[in-house]
């Protein structure tokens, strides 16, 4: 084998050695290479910041440094403790209910601008950073539990689309408000945070007029209905005054007229104190009714032939239900037609005394709990 020979057979061997390794290190390091990635990713986007900051040190490379490598391990410690946060507040949420949950996550970031405000120095603001993660987790564990629990099933993609977008935009409003006050008061990053932390005071405010189990009922009325294929109707709450000819219209049919109750007996001094519940179609007539007496008495559930079997009665007696628990009630009754019993005890209705007779028709004693 002449030289030159030789020396392209060692060349073409330390190539193919040199390939052997690299092939192996990726082999090796393949687990890691996405953790190997983001590092490098993290480098490439700080990199310019830390330039900025040892302009501002001065030029003191080491110091720079320093300062890059806290702010990446705060932003560590953060995400850590907000997978902290999202795990525990799960259990937290299940004993002491959604509203009080995302309260309670809303005050511990409240909490947290007022430590990073009063921090005199770095250990303080540690604490409001990690504080801060904690709720962070917490505020998506209890917003993600609060959107299932008030989405009817068939439509939980649109309702988490539109929490998405929700978020999102927070998430562009909150540093573009901080930004803004900053500017305003010519770089006083405390004012800054009092004036973004805002935001959580108004979300609690907000938070008071949301009923978490009126909502998640209304879903599950909303989901029945579509199961059943109904017409579309709509459920209004009036009084008598404004709506009697409507709702004596549906009373008339139902009762009068298919029943046979005396007029003497349909019209009564409680309708004009009652608070009644009109169902109409998309077009505004009126194709059922309720009426809710102040003592908590549920009554003259009525709808008419043409429209039964899609679900208007169990809407009316929801939204009954509904606003008699909004009125502070803890114990609804009725006094139920011996042949809709089944209906009542389907929402929670149970017998209270023996079978009479009222305007010729058998009738039951029922009464609901309210929790």
């Amino acid at each position: 084998m002449n030289p030159t020979q030789r020396d392209l057979a060692q060349i073409t061997l330390g190539v193919i050695f040199i390939g052997g390794l690299i092939a192996a290190s990726f082999w090796i390091l393949w687990p890691f290479l996405p953790a190997v990635i983001w590092a490098t990713m993290v480098v490439v986007a700080t990199w310019p910041a830390m330039i900025r900051v040892q302009a501002w040190l001065g030029g003191k490379r080491s110091r720079a440094v320093a300062v890059m490598t806290l702010s990446l391990l705060l932003m560590l410690l953060v995400n850590l403790t907000a997978a902290v946060g999202a795990f525990l507040f799960g259990h937290v949420q299940d004993r002491i209910g959604h509203v009080r949950s995302i309260a309670l996550t809303l005050a511990g970031w409240i909490v947290m601008v007022l430590l990073a405000w009063a921090a005199p120095d770095e250990r303080m603001f540690w604490v409001a950073a990690n504080l801060a993660g904690l709720c962070m987790g917490a505020s998506q564990s209890a917003g993600r539990a609060m959107v299932g629990l008030l989405a009817p099933p068939a439509q939980q993609a649109e309702f988490f689309g539109l929490w998405g977008l929700a978020v999102k935009l927070a998430s562009i409003i909150g540093p573009l408000t901080y930004g803004v006050a900053s500017w305003l008061t010519q770089g006083d990053h405390r004012q800054s945070l009092l004036i973004t932390g805002s935001y959580f005071v108004a979300g609690l405010w907000v938070l008071r007029g949301v009923q978490a189990a009126r909502g998640h009922r209304a879903a599950r009325r909303f989901a029945r209905m579509a199961n059943r294929g109904m017409t579309a109707f709509t459920i209004e709450e009036t009084d008598w005054a404004r709506d009697a000819a409507r709702l004596g219209a549906v009373r008339r049919a139902v009762f009068i007229d298919e029943q046979a109750v005396p007029e003497a007996l349909e019209w009564d001094e409680h309708d004009a104190a009652a608070l009644h519940l009109l169902a109409t179609t998309a077009g505004g007539s009126p194709i059922g009714c309720a009426r809710l007496l102040p003592d908590g008495h549920i009554g003259r559930m009525a709808v008419l032939p043409g429209w039964r079997g899609r679900g208007i009665g169990h809407a009316l007696l929801a939204a009954a239900i509904d606003a008699a628990q909004g009125r502070g009630h803890r114990i609804l009754r009725l006094s139920a037609q011996t042949h809709a019993a089944g209906f009542y005890a389907e929402a929670g209705f149970a017998p209270a005394g023996d079978e009479y007779e009222e305007a010729g028709i058998s009738h039951i004693a029922m009464q609901k709990n309210i929790d």
